[in-house]
């Protein structure tokens, strides 16, 4: 006896669990991923052997490129303007912590730009941190 079937049932794939899916690995990829702070001037700093954290306030920033071009906080400055616009950020900030300068330096770079970025620091009374790689 042969039977009959009444309905016939379509094979579906359900996309409600396709969409979680893609969410979950969207927030595996998102947590996962390296978070750096990047520098507004593309260097590549030498390596040290040993390193302190940063604090919590982030220090003033002049990156010196390879080409030997000073940069305060990501923006171009000459040599002679240096020292009186960081005589000018440092000129309210008492603690030692907060006149602190950090010093970026491509690897590349020719020594004397680091001492110019680091005379403009000192006259400007300001404490000298050299930023390395880890």
């Amino acid at each position: 006896m042969k039977l009959r079937r009444r309905f016939k049932i379509q094979p579906q794939i359900p996309m409600s669990s396709m969409a979680d899916l893609a969410m979950l690995l969207l927030v595996f990829f998102v947590i996962c991923g390296q978070v750096t702070a990047r520098s507004p001037v593309p260097l590549e700093p030498p390596i040290s052997l040993t390193g302190e954290p940063l604090r919590q306030r982030p220090p003033l920033i002049i990156s010196v490129d390879r080409d030997s071009r000073l940069f305060l906080e990501g923006r171009e400055i000459s040599a002679g303007d240096l020292a009186e616009e960081l005589t000018a950020l440092l000129h309210d900030r008492e603690e030692r912590s907060a006149r602190t300068v950090q010093i970026e330096v491509d690897r590349l770079s020719p020594y004397r730009a680091y001492v110019v970025a680091t005379d403009a620091v000192n006259r400007a009374r300001g404490y000298v941190e050299l930023r390395v790689k880890k």
